[in-house]
């Protein structure tokens, strides 16, 4: 794989090489990998989708005319202020609770990109998918916690559950998207 992406989140989960001509050589004659993959609505995913904010905010960024990380981080700031958190029903193997949540993402890897960890435990390979929900808090206070992204620690919070399985549903009352 080369990565041709703006946060390579996929790419880094993996260990690739972000620059594309050590990401050819290595896509050329490297090993081959299995991994895992996930569904939602027939769409197949190898990273990660989200319900909530980053779906959200991942609709805005794709409006913006201008790309790149400085973009994404005043566009999350602008629509942290103005964002409503939603109620959301998961059920994951035999579990089954409704809250909610700030955002919803099914992880197989680790990262969003950029370096935010929102699922550092999650591996590729390891046959599950992992629910991580971010419970509802102000906008200082998610700011203020999404260090803990960056750090590779989020699931240390108290507002934050995590749950792995293979089987998982996301539902609710209200229409939404996903990304």
């Amino acid at each position: 794989m080369v990565p041709g992406g703006s946060g390579n989140g996929f790419a880094r989960g993996l260990g690739l090489q972000i620059q594309p001509r050590l990401a050819l050589k290595t896509a050329l004659t490297g090993p081959i990998r299995l991994i895992d993959s996930g569904e939602i609505d027939r769409r197949l995913f190898v990273n990660v989708a989200g319900v909530g904010f980053d779906a959200h905010l991942a609709g805005v960024f794709n409006h913006l005319r201008t790309r790149g990380s400085w973009s994404y981080l005043f566009s999350g700031i602008r629509e942290l202020l103005t964002y409503r958190s939603s109620s959301y029903t998961v059920s994951c193997d035999r579990q089954c609770f409704t809250m909610d949540a700030f955002l919803v993402t099914i992880a197989n890897g680790p990262e969003y990109g950029l370096g935010a960890m929102i699922a550092p435990l999650a591996r590729f390979d390891d046959g599950v998918l992992d629910v991580i929900s971010v419970a509802p808090r102000t906008p200082a206070s998610l700011l203020f916690q999404s260090r803990r992204l960056f750090s590779g620690t989020i699931h240390y919070l108290p507002e934050v559950r995590f749950v792995s399985g293979a089987a998982m549903e996301i539902s609710a009352d209200h229409p939404y998207s996903f990304t």
